[in-house]
């Protein structure tokens, strides 16, 4: 039986039941239950985003830095870039994705919220758009720096093209997850798996194919 096979930055990887996988992430993984699974309400969007961050996603995001959040205008910033919820990082082009530089610049200068803690609320506001990025996905996945804005566009870039190349793998896998109640945006499930590759555990579970 044939393997799935991923690209990731340049090179194919076989997965063991991606299924079995993803599902056991979100059963062992508090993620899942305290962050994806996690529904927003408009009015508090970014007050439950910075909670669900800090519960599950382990951004350990201070009283001075929600302070220091509220008072950058996030959602003005949002609505002048006319950046959508239903924008899918699949659809951008390069230009459109420089678009997110300026909403990221709000976050620059809080001391204490670095690019992956940003991405952590972000991505909760737009699960399709905004790619989670931390440190395991940019060194260990894409050999990248994240410490400036720029270095985050680039990661992103480069997820949008690894993105975009296994979409199919992507959907398959979400239309199986929604079938177990688990409900889960492609762009996320793009980010467990690169997350998990970038883990390198023993197991080897995400394997570079020496041999098609």
């Amino acid at each position: 039986m044939t393997r799935p096979i991923l690209i990731i930055n340049n090179k194919e990887y076989c997965i063991e039941n991606p299924l079995l996988i993803i599902k056991t992430f979100c059963v062992l993984d508090p993620s899942y239950k305290k962050y994806d699974s996690k529904k927003l309400e408009d009015e508090i969007w970014l007050e439950k985003a910075i909670e669900f961050s800090n519960k599950g996603m382990r951004a350990r995001i201070s009283d001075e830095e929600k302070r220091e959040i509220r008072r950058k205008k996030v959602e003005e910033k949002i609505k002048e870039l006319e950046i959508s919820g239903d924008k899918n990082l699949l659809d951008q082009n390069n230009e459109e994705i420089e678009k997110l530089k300026e909403l990221f610049k709000i976050f620059e200068n809080i001391k204490g919220i670095k690019n992956a803690k940003m991405t952590k609320i972000l991505h909760k506001k737009f699960p399709n758009l905004i790619p989670v990025v931390d440190s395991i996905i940019a060194k260990k996945v894409y050999l990248k720096k994240n410490k400036s804005i720029d270095d985050l566009i680039e990661i992103i870039k480069e997820i949008k093209k690894d993105y975009k190349k296994n979409v199919n793998f992507l959907e398959n896998l979400k239309f199986n997850l929604k079938k177990e109640h688990r409900d889960l945006s492609l762009l996320r499930i793009f980010d467990i798996i690169l997350w998990m590759k970038g883990q390198d555990s023993e197991q080897k579970i995400i394997k570079e194919c020496l041999s098609k």
